[in-house]
């Protein structure tokens, strides 16, 4: 009983190994589940819930493009889109022109708004 004992964790450490090193990517970094964001969605929200489940399964930061761009739509997929593809590449570049763009938007969304209640 022993030795199986020992020869199954002997296997689970092999496994361990040969997972975490596989392609340079952790284990957790593989099984990392996303929503996809929607336009009815925060998307200051979004990026924080993002960020929390990148550095709860310990995502190394030069990977969280990877993770973010597939589940962008809408102006947030637009302003990724708009990067030069070095900062597409950058997590800190997507979120500013992501936050800058969607803040312009509201912004217009806000003088419409005004716009309309004055001319009524």
């Amino acid at each position: 009983m022993k030795a199986m004992h020992a020869h199954m964790e002997k296997l689970v450490s092999m496994m361990e190994k040969t997972q975490s090193t596989q392609s340079g990517k952790s284990v957790r970094e593989l099984s990392v589940k996303l929503v996809p964001f929607s336009e009815k969605e925060d998307i200051e929200a979004y990026l924080v819930t993002f960020e929390r489940i990148m550095t709860a399964h310990m995502v190394n930061k030069d990977r969280w493009p990877h993770f973010l761009a597939p589940q962008l739509s809408g102006r947030a997929q637009l302003a990724f889109a708009a990067l030069p593809t070095e900062q597409s590449a950058d997590y800190s570049a997507i979120k500013a022109a992501i936050l800058a763009l969607t803040r312009v938007h509201t912004r217009h969304l806000d003088l419409s708004d005004t716009t309309m209640m004055n001319s009524n």
